[in-house]
This record gives C-alpha cells, sequence and structure tokens, in this order.
C-alpha cells in the first residue's frame, strides 16, 4: 500500500547550485528543513484533444495542498528523473508509462524560500480521451484540461493552479505552446538528386502528404540560402500536407554564399564557383527546369512555383522563358537594379563597367565589390540582364510588361528592407502594370513582417497553403 509519509525517509538526488550530482545523502525531509539543492521531475500528459491531465493536490501532501497540478516526483539516489514520474504517475492514476513515452521540454533552476530544486520537466502524448482515478492520499479528484485554459490561469496567477507568472513558466508553457500547436501531419521525405541538363547535381528533399496527392509546391530559395534549413520551411511543409500538397525544394546555383559546383560532360567533370558569391543567375534556369521536370516525372499535375527573395526573379524568368506553369507565388519580391544601387549609390554605372570588362576579358569570377563578383552583378544586377525583370524604382517604373498568363501572387513583409524607400501603393501599381497579363494577379501585404518572416513563418505558410489549391 501506498505510504506518502514512508517516503520522507528516502534518500534523495543532491546537487550543487549548477545542477551537477554530488557525493552527499540526505532524506527528503532533511532536504526540505535544510534547504538543500535536489532534483524534481514533472510531466505534461497530453490526450488527442490536447487537453492536459492535471490532479487537485490533497491535504497530505507537504506543498501547494488543494490547488491543481500535474504529476510531480523528488529524484531518490540512484533513480533516474523519468523512472521517478513513471513511479509518480503510476502511483496517482494507475497508469502505466514507458520510459520510450516521455519527450524532455525544459529543466527550470528554482531558489525559493521553501525549497532549492532543479526540475526537469517532460511531456506525454496518449492517445486517449480515458478519465483516470487518483489516489486519495495524494490526490482529491483530477480532471482533463485545456491548454489555453490552463496557460490562461497560470498568466493571471490563478490561485487554483501551482503555476505561477514567472518568467521559468512562462518559458516553459511557451515551449509547450509549440508542441500542443503543433499539428504535424504524417508525410514522407525523400532526399533527392537533381540532374541538371547542363550536367549539374543539386541536392533536394520532396515531402509528401500521407494520401496521394497530384498537387505541389516546388520552392526556388533566395540568395545564400539552400533547401533544408530555412526557418520558415516546416510550418510550410506542415500546413501544405495537411491540405494534401507535397513539397519540394533543391539547391540552386545561388546557395550559400561560395560552393562549388560540378558539371559533367563526356564523363569530364569540371569544378567551378556558385554561390551567392558567383552565381551566374541565367544558369538558374538549369536549375528550375530540373525541379520542374523532376515533379513532372513523379506524376504531379497541379504545380505551383514559390519564388523568395532573388528566386522570385528566377520563377519569373522561368515562367517568361520556359513556360508550362499556371501558378506562382513571389515571397519578397525584389528589383535587383534597385539592390545594387542601394549598396553602392552613386558608383552602380562605374561597378556595372567593371564587371562588364571583367567578363570580357575571361575574369568573371573577380571581385567587383566585397559580396559579389563580376557575373553575379553583370548576370543579376544590371539593366537589362535576365535578373533584371522586377522593376519598381520611380526612375524605370513601368517600363517591363511580362508576358506571363497564369495566376500571380506577390507576398510583400511590410518590414521588409527591400521596400524602405518605396511607397506600397506605388510598388502595388508597378506590379499591377507588370502582371497585366496574368490571368489573376494578388497583392498581399503581411503586417509585421520582414524579408525573411521572422517569427511570421506560420502566416506565410497559410497564405502559401491557401494560394497553391487550384
Amino acid at each position: 500500500m501506498f505510504d506518502y509519509n514512508e517516503k520522507e525517509g528516502h534518500f534523495l538526488k543532491l546537487v550543487n547550485e549548477q545542477g551537477v550530482e554530488i557525493d552527499k545523502t540526505a532524506t527528503k525531509k532533511e532536504v526540505h528543513d535544510q534547504h538543500l539543492w535536489h532534483v524534481e521531475t514533472a510531466v505534461f500528459i497530453i490526450n488527442n484533444k490536447n487537453q492536459i491531465l492535471l490532479h487537485k493536490r490533497s491535504e497530505n501532501v507537504r506543498y501547494n495542498k488543494n490547488k491543481w497540478a500535474i504529476p510531480t516526483n523528488h529524484v531518490e539516489k540512484g533513480q533516474t528523473n523519468i523512472d521517478a514520474l513513471i513511479e509518480r504517475v503510476f502511483d496517482l492514476h494507475k497508469l502505466r508509462l514507458e520510459e520510450k513515452d516521455f519527450r524532455y521540454i525544459f529543466v527550470q533552476k528554482r531558489d525559493e524560500e521553501q525549497q532549492k530544486r532543479f526540475t526537469y520537466y517532460y511531456y506525454v502524448r496518449l492517445n486517449t480521451e480515458k478519465e483516470f482515478g487518483v489516489n486519495d492520499i495524494l490526490a482529491s479528484e483530477c480532471k482533463w484540461e485545456a491548454f489555453e485554459d490552463i496557460k490562461d490561469k497560470m498568466l493571471q496567477d490563478s490561485e487554483d493552479i501551482v503555476f505561477r507568472s514567472s518568467p521559468a513558466y512562462l518559458s516553459i508553457f511557451g515551449a509547450l505552446a509549440k508542441i500542443i500547436n503543433d499539428e504535424k501531419p504524417k508525410r514522407k521525405q525523400e532526399f533527392v538528386l537533381l540532374n541538371t541538363t547542363d550536367g549539374v547535381v543539386l541536392p533536394a528533399s520532396l515531402y509528401s502528404p500521407e494520401k496521394v496527392s497530384d498537387s505541389v509546391v516546388i520552392f526556388i530559395h533566395g540568395s545564400g540560402a539552400n533547401f533544408y534549413k530555412t526557418a520558415y520551411y516546416d510550418p510550410i511543409i506542415n500546413e501544405l500536407n495537411k491540405h494534401n500538397i507535397a513539397f519540394f525544394a533543391a539547391n540552386n546555383r545561388g546557395s550559400e554564399q561560395f560552393t562549388r559546383f560540378y558539371k559533367v560532360s563526356n564523363q569530364v567533370s569540371t569544378a567551378y564557383k556558385g554561390g551567392a558569391i558567383y552565381e551566374n543567375f541565367d544558369e538558374s534556369l538549369f536549375d528550375v527546369s530540373a525541379a520542374v521536370d523532376f515533379v513532372k516525372d513523379r506524376g504531379y499535375k497541379n504545380i505551383t512555383l514559390v519564388g523568395q527573395s532573388l528566386g522570385t526573379a528566377k520563377v519569373l524568368n522561368f515562367v517568361e522563358k520556359i513556360g508550362g506553369i499556371n501558378n506562382i507565388i513571389l515571397v519578397s519580391a525584389v528589383d535587383m537594379v534597385a539592390r545594387l544601387r542601394a549598396r553602392v549609390k552613386e558608383n552602380y554605372d562605374v561597378v556595372i563597367e567593371q564587371s562588364r570588362q571583367a567578363v570580357n576579358s575571361g575574369d568573371q569570377y573577380r571581385l567587383i565589390t566585397p559580396e559579389f563578383s563580376a557575373i553575379r552583378i553583370l548576370s543579376t544586377m544590371a539593366q537589362g540582364s535576365s535578373g533584371d525583370i522586377l522593376q519598381f524604382e520611380e526612375s524605370r517604373a513601368f517600363k517591363k510588361k511580362l508576358g506571363y498568363k497564369g495566376k500571380v501572387v506577390v507576398v510583400a513583409g511590410i518590414e521588409d528592407h527591400v521596400y524602405k524607400d518605396f511607397d506600397f501603393a506605388h510598388i502595388k501599381r508597378c506590379f499591377d502594370y507588370q502582371f497585366s497579363n496574368a490571368k489573376q494577379f494578388d497583392f498581399v501585404l503581411a503586417d509585421g513582417a520582414d524579408h525573411m518572416f521572422r517569427g511570421k513563418e506560420t502566416e506565410l505558410a497559410k497564405l502559401i497553403a491557401k494560394y497553391s489549391q487550384n
């Protein structure tokens, strides 16, 4: 039979102020009476409705009597954190958990008047809505309660619960919110090597939803980015897969700041420079074409091309010159001539001429500015180049009407630095003119979003999913 008072004589795991175990022994009673540093564990048990299992602590416990709480336990000497939680959950609810069920969240250092302890927080997901009983020595009742309701009580410092509106608990609940709200659908990830028609191999990933789908989004990253580590990929993948749309992202030759590519021709491999510093924009046609051909070969019929930053120019260059895509989304669309002019100011014409001379003399990789080589500047940021496809400088506006006849959505962050010196009404007029041949054009302003949509990744994901559904 469970004996709460008997545990007062058990030896606890003692630690120093850095949380490192020390070679000293003390009973639970001695730890509390002498305010010794020790270890405690706690677990949020979450059901399939994202509710948390709470119990109301009884009159028999030492602290927080009659308050709603989650299972916690002191860790005894020679015991692991998870073993302590398995023991306490079983004592409380006769619910037997296993070590593999636990996921770590956070550790909280608590130097309080009552106790000095390190509390390690975990969570467990249960595919159930079952009502559990309680050990009446430890608790008077238990219930499932919505996470948001518990969080609100914590923020209000409710006397009904053990959680307080403190920095530590705010951090714990912030981490838990990501777990609770992370509705990742089942999906398959496949690593792919793309072969371009000019002999370059590019790494890529395809994320397929659980159900068979004929819809896919191809993401063309911006300057210096890549196919796997951008913060907003995961929310986009989750949102698209939730709507039964696959997601495909591949490196292009503008990935990273500097990279070396190998072009194979007649079984001879030739190395050449790429990346944001050395990329030749004209070669992006090979990269985008390889991505489009790959998804077509996989049977995808409804294809949306999404470009971000410089990727928007690559998407437009492809649909203008190659075609075959009826839906495009441009995120953080950029006027590349304007961007170079913002960097070099009145030296723009000099920089362009220096780049032209270097390329003509065969020295295309010469650095003209600390950031860019001659070939990068001449192919991407010179007036009339392939990269000069979106234009909204006042002195050049309304000069280039595009021939694209599909559906276009431009998503612009209000805090994006590339629009700093421009009025959004003017930007929209430029886009309205340039996309006047499009079947449909939408211009979406994202409040508070910067160029990379930092902190707005979920909003961007929802927009991409919305405009990717045919």
